[in-house]
């Protein structure tokens, strides 16, 4: 199947069946579209263990806000659901590029976000994802 890659998956891939978890709590630019290599990032979240996905939910949908105004490389910022995984929250992301989002993660709200998710024991983890001959890769 993979050709001359025959070791791309060396594991089962972890597949995520998501939804927005609001109309509200996401944004695309239009440039988003033209640029041929934004720097593109899947986020997650999982259930903490001494508080809620939608206490993250909240607190996440304030950073939602923040990039939409005053992020003008943030091209695109979608809050999701895992609907297999209801405990499971996360973000796709896109940046004019990897500045951007360096530039994004130092915002007194990401940084809030990341210390109230360790507060109530919640995990939180990245992958960025390139283009790759055409596909997405991480």
């Amino acid at each position: 199947m993979f050709g001359s890659q025959p070791a791309v998956l060396t594991t089962p891939p972890k597949v995520y069946q998501l939804e927005y978890t609001s109309e509200t709590h996401q944004f695309t630019r239009p440039r988003v579209s033209t640029r041929s290599n934004p720097f593109i990032v899947f986020a997650t979240a999982t259930q903490p263990s001494r508080g809620s996905t939608a206490e993250l939910t909240d607190v996440w949908a304030k950073v939602v806000e923040k990039a939409e105004a005053h992020e003008p490389n943030t091209l695109l910022y979608a809050l999701v659901r895992d609907k297999e995984n209801q405990s499971r929250i996360g973000t796709i992301e896109a940046y004019a590029d990897e500045a951007a989002f360096e530039e994004h993660c130092k915002s007194p709200e990401v940084e809030g976000l990341v210390a109230r998710n360790k507060q109530i024991g919640g995990e939180m983890g990245y992958v960025a994802l390139k283009l790759v001959t055409g596909w997405l890769s991480r």
